[in-house]
């Protein structure tokens, strides 16, 4: 359900054990790239939407094999991937406000890692690390996705698709972790967090499991929201502390 009845926004908030983790296609980025550069250079593509939408097939397998059908030359891939990708409303200043205020955040994303970076230099956005696939294949043969190492095995994502583990990778003691997806492939980041932003069918997702989340459409609004989980999330701790009752 959708999280409500925040307490008042202040300034004095420190976020330095904050870790943000947010996905790229459809989240960062108002379209999902991916799927716009597969929709234009691969023929199948409906083909494949229509076996994941009865069931025969994962959106991970999709993906995987319509790479694998790709006849043109990665640059031209990479290069539409970037010019797809169209910033949510808001997220180079609400990314410069959190950085500013010592937090941590990276990208987890199963799309093309030089395509985001091409993304990052043209936005002029603050560095970040990118965990994200590779697009590797020699000229004139097939081309193949290749996920960062860090992501890890799970029976819902598949072998070596599964975001949570980037996070465990990241997560160091006492750290908030904010997540912010949109898709069905966000879920296990979303149930690693302290926090979730989610939209489309990752809302969807969230409602179903009773995973605490809060909408968004936009980055606008993200600041205030987070501050406000994170300053509620403290007090909770503080309240359950030991020697709180004495």
């Amino acid at each position: 359900m959708p999280a409500r009845d925040h307490p008042a926004h202040t300034d004095d908030d420190d976020l330095d054990r904050v870790l943000a983790v947010l996905d790229f296609d459809g989240t960062i980025t108002a379209d999902d790239c991916m799927a716009v550069v597969l929709a234009r250079h691969v023929a199948q593509w409906p083909q494949l939407q229509a076996a994941v939408a009865r069931g025969r097939m994962t959106q991970v397998d999709a993906f995987e094999k319509a790479v694998r059908l790709l006849r043109v030359p990665r640059e031209l891939v990479l290069a539409d991937f970037a010019e797809a990708a169209a910033l949510r409303r808001g997220f180079g200043e609400f990314l410069g406000w959190l950085l500013g205020q010592r937090a941590r955040a990276a990208v987890i994303s199963a799309g093309f890692r030089p395509g985001i970076e091409a993304v990052w230099r043209r936005e002029g956005l603050p560095a970040i690390p990118v965990y994200a696939a590779e697009l590797v294949g020699e000229p004139g043969h097939e081309l193949e996705m290749v996920l960062d190492g860090r992501f890890g095995d799970c029976p819902i994502c598949g072998a070596g698709h599964c975001k949570a583990a980037v996070i465990r990778s990241l997560r160091r003691e006492g750290d908030f972790v904010v997540a912010f997806g949109d898709g069905s492939r966000d879920l296990c980041m979303a149930r690693a967090a302290d926090c979730v932003f989610a939209r489309a069918d990752l809302a969807r997702l969230c409602e179903r499991e009773g995973i605490p989340w809060t909408p968004f459409e936009h980055f606008t609004g993200a600041r205030q929201a987070l501050v406000e989980q994170h300053r509620a999330n403290r007090r909770l701790h503080r309240s359950s502390a030991p020697g709180d009752d004495v």
